[in-house]
């Protein structure tokens, strides 16, 4: 059976590069504050959560393409980054997408290294920001690993105390560890807005 895949370009503007539009699907993020529309799709549309984009960012339009599509295998290009092929910028196409995922379990942007720990260097950028020099973010989530998901405790100290990501929550797999992901991370969300708010009032904000 011909699988069915669709990679959401996530943009808050117009996109100018060529892709292909069998695959690869434009998608509009915050489009509740945006009337241009650009003939993509849009994500205020369905079930959404659109309003939130000034908090959630990319997020939003995650949240659309998992609940308002049934593809067999979904993937996000994070605000017209694109997943490349060679040094040549050739984007990835169905056949490489389908060869990976006979692999692996999912498909990821290159791991990048920071110059210090992420705990070093989000508290270096609160500091540049003159902000308290706590990361409230970084305790709540941890309260609510914690009080929620304890299996995950040791992994979020092991990530802070780690020097690489792989950055843009970029992604391309198939739609049940998508929607297994999805399905944690909304959650955990909720219990973490509750959790901040408890802390110190503060809006959540991802980057």
């Amino acid at each position: 059976m011909d699988k069915k895949i669709e990679i959401f370009i996530l943009t808050h503007k117009e996109i100018t590069e060529s892709y292909d539009d069998s695959i690869y699907k434009p998608l509009l993020n915050c489009a509740v504050y945006n009337d241009k529309g650009f003939g993509y799709l849009n994500d205020n549309t369905g079930d959404n959560i659109s309003k939130l984009n000034p908090d959630y960012s990319e997020l939003t339009g995650q949240y659309w393409a998992w609940k308002n599509t049934d593809n067999d295998i979904i993937g996000f290009c994070h605000y017209r980054r694109w997943f490349i092929r060679n040094f040549k910028l050739d984007k990835l196409t169905k056949e490489d997408i389908l060869k990976s995922l006979d692999e692996y379990d999912i498909i990821l942007a290159k791991k990048m290294k920071l110059r210090c720990s992420h705990e070093e260097f989000i508290l270096e950028n609160l500091k540049k920001e003159g902000k308290p020099e706590i990361d409230e973010i970084g305790i709540a989530i941890r309260n609510v690993l914690e009080k929620y998901y304890p299996e995950y405790v040791e992994d979020y100290d092991d990530y802070l105390a780690g020097n690489y990501l792989h950055a843009f929550n970029m992604f391309i797999s198939n739609r049940q560890l998508v929607d297994d992901y999805f399905k944690w991370l909304f959650d955990f969300l909720s219990k973490f807005d509750e959790e901040i708010n408890i802390i110190n009032n503060v809006k959540l904000i991802f980057f």
